[in-house]
């Protein structure tokens, strides 16, 4: 036996039985060519990449500069321009050269000079200083944007793409915001996500035919919206419980096309969540249309709404952020934190555990904090001014970070073994 290229330090293979032993010293990932040679010269070969994962940190995560949610997982920007993430890893969406689930951070392999990250639960996307956009994950509908339909389990580079200045993700699609001022999308187009005019599914990123786009917000139901710098919401994909905000509300509808969302103006910050959308008006108060089940439009009803209807009773916001699970979030200008949708898994952190809000109400154990997000499915996130890094909600797949998979009713930090 013999091999070509550089097995990962510590490891050798033995001549004779082809068995890879000793113990690995350090994470690396190679590239290997492994031949077998007969005694009368004849030999096969085979291909084959070796990852070693670094081992799960046990100290708290900090020097954070953004956290993101996805689908029972969960990733951390580090100042330095680094990425860790943990949580469900079964199509390769961790980034560390494996399908193994972490309920610890890891880092993901090789990527550097990272500026952005954002993430669906089964895709991840970075965003590097040099304007490239890099990903890895599962790859069914070509949302990695290399051109294949081939999972990834360490970050690829996303092909014929400009320079990006901001990036997002949603259910299976991603988009790019470039530095011409264009709109790219790339992935699932079941449901005309794209907003190409079609419902084909694009393994390299297109066009969209919107102009003016300040930035974009990413549904978990494959629908996405655009605020233009004239203050309107334009949205296209899924419509089967009004989210586009069109005044219609007929199940199983969509629009492969931007519009724009009805009645809507002065708009200066959008969400999207569970099938929900939500827009914050520069008077800070709080507008939202779609899916109302468990309350996540904040109007006092469960009542789905295909116009925007006005949130009660919040006043001087600033953002908010929406979960794939119902659960939203708003910052107001005093820093304070107002939460209201569903509870199912504790994420509005009071005693209701499994109940719902259908109105906004304060919750005090996330005033002050740097930066909050709710794009888990259940589960949350935030960044605290020192860096450090914080979660809560539901932990089924390991993703608060926690070294387990228990549900939390209060902050833990990410990264320390509970």
């Amino acid at each position: 036996w013999n091999t070509t290229g550089a097995l990962p330090p510590g490891l050798h293979l033995e001549p004779t039985t082809g068995a890879i032993t000793g113990t690995p010293n350090q994470a690396a990932s190679s590239n290997l060519i492994l031949v077998v040679t007969d005694s009368s010269g004849g030999s096969v070969s085979r291909t084959m990449t070796l990852a070693i994962s670094p081992p799960p940190s046990q100290n708290a995560l900090v020097n954070v500069q953004q956290i993101v949610g996805g689908y029972e997982n969960a990733f951390a920007l580090k100042q330095d321009g680094t990425v860790t993430a943990w949580g469900s890893n079964g199509g390769g969406q961790l980034g560390d050269g494996t399908t193994s689930n972490r309920t610890l951070p890891v880092a993901v392999a090789g990527l550097t000079n990272v500026i952005q990250i954002a993430a669906t639960g089964e895709n991840t996307y970075a965003l590097k200083t040099d304007g490239t956009v890099w990903a890895w994950g599962y790859n069914n509908y070509g949302q990695i944007g290399d051109g294949t339909f081939q999972p990834r389990l360490t970050p690829v580079k996303v092909t014929e793409l400009p320079a990006v200045k901001a990036l997002y993700a949603g259910s299976n699609s991603a988009y790019a915001l470039g530095t011409d001022g264009k709109l790219w999308a790339w992935g699932s187009n079941t449901f005309g996500e794209l907003g190409d005019g079609t419902t084909t599914n694009r393994s390299q990123p297109i066009v969209v035919p919107i102009g003016n786009v300040t930035t974009v917000a990413v549904g978990a139901y494959m629908d996405a919206y655009a605020l233009k710098t004239d203050g309107t919401v334009w949205a296209w994909g899924s419509n089967g419980a009004g989210q586009l905000g069109n005044g219609t509300l007929v199940g199983g509808s969509f629009s492969t096309n931007p519009s724009p969302v009805q009645g809507l103006g002065g708009v200066v910050s959008i969400a999207a969540g569970a099938a929900g959308a939500y827009a914050v008006k520069q008077d800070g108060t709080v507008w939202a249309w779609g899916e109302n089940s468990g309350g996540r439009l904040g109007d006092g009803t469960t009542t789905n709404r295909a116009l925007p209807v006005q949130v009660a009773g919040l006043t001087q916001a600033v953002s908010v952020t929406a979960g794939g699970y119902g659960d939203v979030f708003a910052i107001r200008s005093d820093g304070s934190v107002w939460g209201w949708g569903d509870n199912s898994f504790g994420e509005m952190l009071d005693s209701s555990i499994g109940g719902h809000r259908l109105t906004p109400a304060a919750i005090p154990a996330l005033a002050g904090f740097a930066q909050i997000n709710a794009a888990g499915y259940g589960s949350s996130y935030l960044v605290k001014a020192d860096g450090s890094a914080w979660s809560w909600g539901h932990n089924d797949g390991g993703q608060l970070g926690d070294g387990t998979t228990v549900d939390r009713h209060s902050l833990v930090p990410v990264g320390v073994q509970n």
